[in-house]
Protein backbone atom coordinates (compact mmCIF):
# COMPACT_ATOMS: atom_id res chain seq x y z
CA UNK A 1 0.00 0.00 0.00
CA UNK A 2 1.25 3.43 -0.93
CA UNK A 3 2.49 5.53 2.02
CA UNK A 4 0.20 8.39 1.02
CA UNK A 5 -2.81 6.09 0.88
CA UNK A 6 -1.85 4.60 4.23
CA UNK A 7 -1.57 8.09 5.74
CA UNK A 8 -4.94 9.12 4.30
CA UNK A 9 -6.66 6.00 5.62
CA UNK A 10 -5.01 6.47 9.02
CA UNK A 11 -6.26 10.06 9.20
CA UNK A 12 -9.77 8.95 8.26
CA UNK A 13 -9.68 6.22 10.88
CA UNK A 14 -8.51 8.66 13.55
CA UNK A 15 -11.39 10.94 12.64
CA UNK A 16 -13.82 7.99 12.76
CA UNK A 17 -12.44 6.94 16.17
CA UNK A 18 -12.93 10.46 17.49
CA UNK A 19 -16.54 10.56 16.24
CA UNK A 20 -17.33 7.09 17.61
CA UNK A 21 -15.75 7.95 20.96
CA UNK A 22 -17.76 11.15 21.20
CA UNK A 23 -20.99 9.26 20.37
CA UNK A 24 -20.16 6.67 23.02
CA UNK A 25 -19.54 9.32 25.68
CA UNK A 26 -22.73 11.14 24.77
CA UNK A 27 -24.81 7.96 24.87
CA UNK A 28 -23.18 6.80 28.11
CA UNK A 29 -23.84 10.18 29.75
CA UNK A 30 -27.51 10.07 28.79
CA UNK A 31 -27.70 6.49 30.08
CA UNK A 32 -25.94 7.24 33.38
CA UNK A 33 -27.96 10.40 34.09
CA UNK A 34 -31.51 9.57 35.16
CA UNK A 35 -34.03 11.02 32.78
CA UNK A 36 -36.36 13.63 34.23
CA UNK A 37 -39.78 12.08 34.19
CA UNK A 38 -42.74 13.81 32.68
CA UNK A 39 -44.55 14.19 35.98
CA UNK A 40 -47.08 16.61 34.53
CA UNK A 41 -48.78 13.67 32.77
CA UNK A 42 -48.64 11.35 35.77
CA UNK A 43 -52.16 10.92 37.26
CA UNK A 44 -50.75 10.53 40.78
CA UNK A 45 -48.84 13.80 40.43
CA UNK A 46 -51.94 15.59 39.13
CA UNK A 47 -54.09 14.34 42.00
CA UNK A 48 -51.42 15.33 44.53
CA UNK A 49 -51.07 18.85 43.13
CA UNK A 50 -54.82 19.43 43.05
CA UNK A 51 -55.12 18.09 46.60
CA UNK A 52 -52.46 20.50 47.80
CA UNK A 53 -54.38 23.45 46.38
CA UNK A 54 -57.81 22.21 47.50
CA UNK A 55 -56.78 21.44 51.08
CA UNK A 56 -55.10 24.83 51.49
CA UNK A 57 -58.10 26.68 50.07
CA UNK A 58 -60.58 24.66 52.14
CA UNK A 59 -58.64 25.47 55.32
CA UNK A 60 -58.55 29.17 54.39
CA UNK A 61 -62.29 29.13 53.66
CA UNK A 62 -63.11 27.41 56.96
CA UNK A 63 -61.11 30.00 58.89
CA UNK A 64 -62.61 32.75 56.77
CA UNK A 65 -66.14 31.65 57.62
CA UNK A 66 -65.28 31.91 61.30
CA UNK A 67 -63.73 35.37 60.97
CA UNK A 68 -66.16 36.82 58.40
CA UNK A 69 -67.49 40.24 59.40
CA UNK A 70 -70.66 40.01 57.34
CA UNK A 71 -73.08 37.33 56.11
CA UNK A 72 -72.12 38.11 52.52
CA UNK A 73 -68.45 37.47 53.19
CA UNK A 74 -69.27 34.26 55.05
CA UNK A 75 -71.44 33.13 52.13
CA UNK A 76 -68.59 33.72 49.67
CA UNK A 77 -66.21 31.66 51.80
CA UNK A 78 -68.86 28.94 52.20
CA UNK A 79 -69.47 28.69 48.44
CA UNK A 80 -65.78 28.19 47.69
CA UNK A 81 -65.49 25.86 50.66
CA UNK A 82 -68.06 23.49 49.17
CA UNK A 83 -66.20 23.48 45.84
CA UNK A 84 -62.92 22.61 47.57
CA UNK A 85 -64.60 19.84 49.56
CA UNK A 86 -65.79 18.25 46.32
CA UNK A 87 -62.30 18.65 44.84
CA UNK A 88 -60.71 16.99 47.88
CA UNK A 89 -63.16 14.11 47.69
CA UNK A 90 -62.64 13.59 43.96
CA UNK A 91 -58.85 13.73 44.03
CA UNK A 92 -58.50 11.62 47.17
CA UNK A 93 -60.60 8.92 45.48
CA UNK A 94 -58.53 9.31 42.31
CA UNK A 95 -55.30 8.94 44.27
CA UNK A 96 -56.64 5.83 46.00
CA UNK A 97 -57.44 4.28 42.63
CA UNK A 98 -54.05 5.26 41.25
CA UNK A 99 -52.37 3.53 44.20
CA UNK A 100 -52.94 0.18 42.46
CA UNK A 101 -50.59 1.35 39.67
CA UNK A 102 -47.89 2.70 41.99
CA UNK A 103 -46.57 -0.23 43.99
CA UNK A 104 -43.27 1.53 44.81
CA UNK A 105 -44.91 4.33 46.81
CA UNK A 106 -47.50 2.55 48.91
CA UNK A 107 -45.99 3.92 52.11
CA UNK A 108 -46.20 7.52 50.89
CA UNK A 109 -49.75 6.99 49.64
CA UNK A 110 -50.76 5.50 52.99
CA UNK A 111 -49.28 8.53 54.77
CA UNK A 112 -51.32 10.82 52.52
CA UNK A 113 -54.50 8.85 53.22
CA UNK A 114 -53.98 8.92 56.99
CA UNK A 115 -53.02 12.60 57.20
CA UNK A 116 -55.89 13.53 54.90
CA UNK A 117 -58.38 11.74 57.17
CA UNK A 118 -57.09 13.66 60.20
CA UNK A 119 -57.21 16.92 58.23
CA UNK A 120 -60.82 16.36 57.16
CA UNK A 121 -61.77 15.74 60.79
CA UNK A 122 -60.10 19.00 61.83
CA UNK A 123 -61.75 20.79 58.91
CA UNK A 124 -65.23 19.65 59.95
CA UNK A 125 -64.57 20.68 63.53
CA UNK A 126 -63.44 24.11 62.35
CA UNK A 127 -66.45 24.71 60.11
CA UNK A 128 -68.81 23.59 62.88
CA UNK A 129 -70.09 20.53 61.04
CA UNK A 130 -68.60 18.12 63.60
CA UNK A 131 -67.52 18.39 67.20
CA UNK A 132 -64.76 16.59 69.09
CA UNK A 133 -65.84 13.34 70.69
CA UNK A 134 -66.30 13.26 74.44
CA UNK A 135 -62.96 13.08 76.18
CA UNK A 136 -61.03 13.64 72.93
CA UNK A 137 -59.46 17.07 72.39
CA UNK A 138 -60.35 19.01 69.26
CA UNK A 139 -57.98 18.57 66.34
CA UNK A 140 -56.13 21.74 65.36
CA UNK A 141 -56.56 22.63 61.68
CA UNK A 142 -53.25 24.22 60.72
CA UNK A 143 -50.92 21.45 62.00
CA UNK A 144 -53.01 18.83 60.19
CA UNK A 145 -52.92 20.95 57.03
CA UNK A 146 -49.13 21.10 57.32
CA UNK A 147 -48.96 17.30 57.60
CA UNK A 148 -51.12 16.82 54.51
CA UNK A 149 -49.13 19.34 52.48
CA UNK A 150 -45.85 17.70 53.50
CA UNK A 151 -47.11 14.22 52.63
CA UNK A 152 -48.35 15.40 49.23
CA UNK A 153 -45.07 17.23 48.54
CA UNK A 154 -43.03 14.14 49.44
CA UNK A 155 -45.11 12.01 47.10
CA UNK A 156 -44.86 14.50 44.23
CA UNK A 157 -41.09 14.78 44.72
CA UNK A 158 -40.69 11.00 44.73
CA UNK A 159 -42.25 10.78 41.26
CA UNK A 160 -39.17 12.47 39.76
CA UNK A 161 -36.78 9.97 41.34
CA UNK A 162 -35.23 7.43 38.95
CA UNK A 163 -36.41 3.86 38.94
CA UNK A 164 -34.15 1.43 40.84
CA UNK A 165 -31.26 0.21 38.68
CA UNK A 166 -31.42 -3.20 37.07
CA UNK A 167 -29.71 -5.95 39.03
CA UNK A 168 -27.63 -7.07 36.07
CA UNK A 169 -25.98 -3.85 34.95
CA UNK A 170 -24.18 -5.61 32.07
CA UNK A 171 -27.43 -6.50 30.31
CA UNK A 172 -28.99 -3.16 31.23
CA UNK A 173 -26.54 -1.28 28.95
CA UNK A 174 -28.36 -0.23 25.75
CA UNK A 175 -27.63 -2.21 22.58
CA UNK A 176 -26.61 0.98 20.77
CA UNK A 177 -23.78 1.50 23.26
CA UNK A 178 -22.52 -2.04 22.68
CA UNK A 179 -22.56 -1.49 18.90
CA UNK A 180 -20.61 1.73 19.25
CA UNK A 181 -18.09 -0.06 21.46
CA UNK A 182 -17.63 -2.84 18.89
CA UNK A 183 -17.28 -0.27 16.10
CA UNK A 184 -14.61 1.55 18.12
CA UNK A 185 -12.68 -1.69 18.60
CA UNK A 186 -12.82 -2.41 14.87
CA UNK A 187 -11.60 1.09 14.04
CA UNK A 188 -8.72 0.81 16.51
CA UNK A 189 -7.78 -2.60 15.09
CA UNK A 190 -7.83 -1.22 11.54
CA UNK A 191 -5.69 1.73 12.56
CA UNK A 192 -3.20 -0.57 14.29
CA UNK A 193 -3.01 -2.72 11.15
CA UNK A 194 -2.25 0.37 9.05
CA UNK A 195 0.23 2.02 11.40
CA UNK A 196 2.12 -0.88 12.94
CA UNK A 197 4.78 -2.53 10.75
CA UNK A 198 3.90 -5.94 9.38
Amino acid sequence: MQPRTRATLSALLLFAIAITGWLMLDRAASYATPAIRDTARNPGFQHAMRLQVATARAAADALGMQAASSPAAAAAFRADYRVQQLQIQADSLGLDRWAAHDARRQGLLLTIRDSLAVFITALRQTDGYATAAAGVPATSLLPTLNQVERALSNYAASLSEPAPPARNVLFAVPAALWLLFLLLLLEIAALAWLVLPA
